[in-house]
């Protein structure tokens, strides 16, 4: 991830004060997210 991901990341964390990645169910409209397949492992 870059640099510039990174950032933009933490700024829509903050901004919609999300914690975990179930969280980004609230704003799933909102968005379009590129994952790998390890994330279906994580657990919040």
């Amino acid at each position: 991830m870059s640099s510039s991901s990174t950032v933009k990341s933490k700024q829509l964390a903050d901004e919609h004060q999300l914690k975990t990645i179930s969280d980004l169910t609230r704003i799933s409209g909102e968005i379009r997210a590129g994952m790998t397949l390890e994330l279906s492992d994580l657990e919040d």
